[in-house]
């Protein structure tokens, strides 16, 4: 790695990324937002990690490096976007279309940084395709980082408390 470039100036670097595009939150409460942001930092810093790891390393210029932390964040942006976007709409979707969505975000989280350890279960993609919708996105949204999020547990039963 170039010496102009240090960890702590990737992992800024990365948390600009996340931190300074509103349209990653902006369907969401403040709450809401803060536990999807908490979930992308945490993302966003295993992309830098990774690509100190990584035989790229040792090629960051100090000039390239954010295009090239740009790049290894891009799908945690993806991600965020993606959980963003469905937390706004999700009322008025049936739970077919939920379920498309949900298995879409699927798709995505297998590309983090830090994928779910374990395959996300279809029972899981049922229950939050089947959330109450009127209740509030909090809950909704905890209950999908908990399925999505790294080395969580991949499974919900019906009587968890994170519904409520």
């Amino acid at each position: 790695m170039d010496a102009d470039v240090g960890v702590d100036e990737l992992k800024n670097l990365a948390a600009l990324i996340i931190l300074g595009d509103s349209g990653l939150t902006d369907e969401l409460t403040d709450k809401e937002a803060k536990a999807l942001l908490d979930l992308g930092m945490l993302q966003a810093d295993a992309a830098v990690d990774a690509l100190l790891a990584s035989s790229d390393a040792a090629r960051v210029p100090a000039d390239g490096a954010g295009a090239l932390i740009a790049g290894r964040v891009a799908p945690v942006r993806r991600f965020v976007r993606m959980v963003n976007v469905l937390a706004g709409k999700r009322r008025r979707l049936t739970p077919d279309q939920m379920a498309g969505e949900l298995e879409s975000l699927r798709a995505a989280a297998e590309e983090l940084p830090l994928p779910p350890e374990a395959p996300v279960r279809d029972s899981a993609i049922s229950l939050l395709a089947h959330w109450p919708t009127e209740t509030d996105n909090l809950g909704f949204l905890l209950a999908l980082l908990h399925v999505f999020g790294p080395g969580q547990a991949t499974e919900l039963d019906a009587g968890d408390d994170a519904r409520q």
